[in-house]
Order: C-alpha cells, then sequence, then structure tokens
C-alpha cells in the first residue's frame, strides 16, 4: 500500500535527498522510493548521504552508494525534496560527551540549513522527537539537562525558518515509538529488545519496574506520510506532527510479542509495582491519525508492527 501510494503522488521528474540514509529511517526511505520508482528512476532522482561515504544493501539486494554529508549543499539547483534523518541519537551522549556531542549535531542541522539556503528544494521533511516534550508539556530548552531534546527542538526551528525562507515547505514528525524493518540497536527498544529475547528462545524479561507507556507506529508509514505530504503540494507550508498509535504498557507489549508470534509456550517474567508512578512517552496521534486518512493509508496496528519487526530481525542475525 505505501509503495502504490507514492507512485500515485510521483510527478516523475522529482530528486529526492535523503540525510542518514544509512540509518533506520533513512534506509526505509531509499527502499520505499526504490520500490516505487524503479531501479532506473531510483539510480537517477535518488542520493543518499551518511556520515562518510559508504554504500548500503536494501533488503531486495539493490546496493546504494551513499555521499559524505558535507556534500549535501554542493547538490545542483532541480526540485528536490530532502528528507533529512541524520543526527546523533541520545544514546551517545554519554560516549562523546555533552560538548562534542553539542557541536556534531548543530553541524548536522548547519549543514542543512546551508543546503535549503543553496538549492532551495520543494520540501523539507524532518524527524524531530517526542524528547523535545518536558516533564511539564513545555518544550525542553535545558541543553546541559537534555540535550538530545533541546537540541532537536532547536534543529525544528531552524530547519521550518530556513524553509520559510527560502519559500519551501516543511514537514517536521516528532518521533516516539517506532517499529519494522531496519531497526537499528533493537537492544536498546522495548519492541526490540522483547524480540531478541524470543528470538534467542526466550523467557521475555521485562526490567521495567514501574508502569511504562509507549505509542507505536511502523517507520514505513511514518515516512509514507512524509513523502504524500511533500509530493501532493496541498494543505500547511509548515506542518509539525507527532507519531502516534496505541497506547500500551510494556507488560500489556510483551504479552502481545507472545500472542502475535504465537509463541503459547514463552513467557514473561517481571517483577515490577503497578502502583507506581508511570513512565509515560507517548504522542498525540490526532494528526497522524488524519493524514493517514486523507491519503487512505492504513496504519499499521500493533501485532502487525511486532510480526514484521520480529521477520526483519529474524533475518538479520548480524543485529
Amino acid at each position: 500500500m505505501s509503495v502504490r501510494l507514492i507512485r500515485s503522488l510521483l510527478s516523475g521528474h522529482e530528486r529526492f535527498a535523503v540525510t542518514g540514509a544509512s540509518g533506520w529511517l533513512g534506509r526505509t526511505t531509499l527502499e520505499l522510493l526504490a520500490g516505487a520508482l524503479g531501479p532506473q528512476q531510483f539510480r537517477d532522482q535518488v542520493v543518499g548521504f551518511a556520515s562518510t561515504s559508504r554504500t548500503v544493501t536494501l533488503r531486495a539486494g539493490t546496493e546504494v552508494r551513499l555521499q559524505p554529508l558535507h556534500r549535501l549543499a554542493e547538490l545542483a539547483p532541480a526540485p528536490t525534496h530532502l528528507l533529512h534523518f541524520a543526527y546523533l541519537t541520545r544514546n551517545r551522549v554519554p560516549e562523546v560527551g555533552v560538548p562534542e556531542y553539542v557541536t556534531a549535531n548543530l553541524a548536522i542541522t548547519a549543514a542543512v540549513i546551508s543546503a535549503i539556503q543553496r538549492f532551495r528544494p520543494s520540501g523539507v521533511f524532518t524527524t524531530s522527537s517526542g524528547a523535545v516534550y518536558g516533564p511539564d508539556g513545555y518544550f525542553v530548552t535545558d541543553v546541559a539537562a537534555n540535550p538530545y531534546g533541546a537540541l532537536k527542538y532547536l534543529e525544528e526551528l531552524a530547519v521550518r525558518c530556513a524553509a520559510a525562507d527560502a519559500g519551501t515547505r516543511s514537514v517536521v514528525t516528532r518521533v516516539f515509538s517506532l517499529s519494522g524493518a531496519y531497526m537499528t540497536k533493537p537492544e536498546l527498544y522495548g519492541l526490540g529488545d522483547f524480540l531478541l529475547q524470543v528470538l534467542a528462545g526466550g523467557p521475555i524479561t521485562v526490567r521495567a519496574t514501574r508502569p511504562v507507556e509507549r505509542s507505536y507506529c511502523a517507520a514505513a508509514d511514518v515516512v509514507t506520510l512524509a513523502l504524500a505530504c511533500l509530493l501532493r503540494g496541498d494543505g500547511q507550508e509548515d506542518l509539525v506532527f507527532d507519531t502516534g498509535g496505541d497506547v500500551i504498557e510494556v507488560g500489556q507489549l510483551a504479552d502481545r510479542v507472545i500472542g502475535a508470534l504465537g509463541l503459547t509456550e514463552v513467557s514473561v517474567e517481571r517483577s515490577w509495582d503497578p502502583q507506581a508512578p508511570p513512565d509515560r512517552y507517548v504522542g498525540d496521534g490526532t494528526a497522524m491519525s488524519a493524514l493517514a486518512l486523507t491519503y487512505g493509508l492504513p496504519l499499521l496496528a500493533i501485532d502487525g508492527q511486532i510480526r514484521e519487526t520480529a521477520a526483519y530481525l529474524r533475518d538479520h542475525s548480524e543485529l
């Protein structure tokens, strides 16, 4: 359905520039575009960027050569949709330290802003994060306390402003919890961790000692809606929305993993206090659901998300 929708919106001459193309959402984007465009047009119209030159291989065997990010601004002016996923994730903060983390991410944002100014894309899609919201509901601005959330919010503002100055459509999605193929470092995510456990023979050990609530949506659905918003060319010129999905507690998620995969022999082990204050990280999916309805995209439900993610992890033992 995603590939058909994207194909139906193509005009035949668009160029697609994808930053962070070696990552989870980047490779998801490359795969969807490869399916929608076909081999020759994909080679001619899609250019991917990563931190360094490298080659990534998609599930169908398609090899894609990626350029270093600093070459993004060198693209010749042409009708282009820019999809921006490049960023150091929050798990890198302890590894590199806050000052280096801030410097590296500001350099990425600056490269994207420079590119917007130089070749004035037809539209820009940026993935932000649910981490931009603080516990009080206000946007995070303390870089020292929460560098990832604060920098993501600043990047949102910078890219939206640069797009407006260039007369370019901007779409920002604040990502909460994702599922699907190309999941990187699955052990860091609740769903990925549970699937790794059952693929190794189970049981599922839920480590959370208090209620933990999450809302999951498929990465492919996020990218499909982003491409639809850029390609259709109508509606809001500055659109921001959260990823949605049904809210599920991680203990319930473990049970759904067992049920969706038919693993009745697998048990769930957990020691927790259900009355403790919950850790709630969920998006307001109202706008995303409305967009899906507008474009006729049925959003993948949680059981389907579990099966698709499990199939990918099962087939990629190097993870």
